[in-house]
């Protein structure tokens, strides 16, 4: 089976399967002390957008999207205050060799809606989220600097 095969073959299983998540929208005063001092000191040069309280696999967490000047991010943080991802929009030409082959092949004829890296605490970016819509479906895909799917 070719590389192309592969990856149409996956993007389809995920457009059929997707991560169950609930959100809800939250007030800074309302988040857990842990989690609030958190967010206030990622966002310290930032406003703060949007609060939700999220759930993914049984996990609570938080998501605070912020606006810096001309740059956004979204943090997301967990119920014991600890970063583990921050996502940030990004340019397809910013994305390595391997990923963006990897995009464009699974966008084809379609058209990105979002790009974002997502980095870990560290700044090492683990991910590329990539929204787009090809046919009138959405669909979503999150691939590793090396062009492979990652799983949510």
């Amino acid at each position: 089976m070719t590389a192309l095969r592969v990856i149409w073959f996956v993007t389809i299983l995920l457009c059929v399967v997707v991560p169950a998540t609930t959100a809800s929208d939250v007030q800074l005063a309302d988040l857990p002390d842990v989690v609030r001092k958190t967010i206030v000191e990622q966002t310290q040069h930032a406003t703060i957008l949007h609060l939700r309280k999220t759930s993914r696999g049984g996990q609570e967490l938080y998501e605070a999207q912020t606006n810096s000047g001309s740059s956004g991010k979204t943090i997301l943080v967990d119920q014991r205050g600890a970063v583990l991802e921050i996502e940030e929009a990004i340019s397809l030409s910013h994305v390595p060799p391997e990923a963006r082959r990897a995009i464009e092949s699974s966008v084809a004829n379609g058209k990105i809606k979002k790009l974002e890296s997502i980095k870990l605490p560290s700044g090492v970016i683990a991910a590329y989220r990539v929204q787009f819509e090809r046919n009138g479906k959405r669909s979503e895909l999150r691939l590793s600097p090396d062009g492979r799917l990652v799983p949510e």
